[in-house]
């Protein structure tokens, strides 16, 4: 079954937000690989030592935003960027661009919450770092499998978590893309319940 994309004016905007966020993540990895220091800024960074997660966010607040556009390498870049343009493109069309953005940025905010709250609970004995857009794509994957999509776009939001969970190498990273997926899942799933 084909993944039917309509061509309304509103979708047409949604896929031009939809590109512009896609350049930003490229335009900004490469960035970071001219100038390393503006990587290392713009990720969310948690203490060595056990801090409050609300403690470690106040310190951190610009990376709060601006860690889903750090990546760490070239194939991280592509598999999130693959994935958002897939899965962004379906939202987009099914539900519009508002709901989209909102879906990612909820994505974002929980991923930077379940990492902040893990690492405070549970000390590397390091510093560690936090980037890339997996928890907001995961946000992504979640409202698709809550809509009651086609089979295709099924079994790509799954491979998209599949692929993220199985790349978690620690549990604060773990935590990131289980509550990414939870921000995008909980609501559209609990939206679905009241429109039906």
């Amino acid at each position: 079954m084909a993944i039917s994309i309509t061509d309304n004016k509103a979708s047409g905007k949604g896929r031009w937000i939809l590109l512009s966020l896609l350049a930003l993540n490229c335009i900004i990895f490469l960035s970071g690989l001219i100038r390393p220091a503006l990587r290392e800024v713009m990720m969310l960074h948690s203490p060595a030592i056990p801090t409050p997660p609300l403690a470690t966010a106040a310190l951190n607040w610009r990376a709060l935003a601006s860690y889903t556009f750090v990546h760490s390498g070239p194939s991280h870049l592509f598999f999130n960027m693959l994935f958002l343009w897939i899965l962004g493109k379906f939202l987009i069309d099914r539900y519009g661009i508002r709901r989209m953005i909102a879906l990612y940025l909820a994505g974002a905010v929980a991923g930077a919450i379940g990492f902040l709250t893990v690492g405070a609970f549970i000390p590397a004995g390091h510093e560690t770092a936090l980037c890339g857009a997996s928890a907001a794509v995961l946000a992504l994957s979640g409202g698709v499998m809550a809509s009651s999509p086609g089979r295709n776009i099924r079994i790509l939001a799954w491979t998209a978590v599949g692929v993220c969970l199985l790349s978690s190498p620690t549990l604060p990273a773990l935590a990131t893309h289980v509550l990414g997926f939870l921000a995008g899942f909980l609501p559209s799933a609990r939206k679905k319940l009241i429109i039906s």
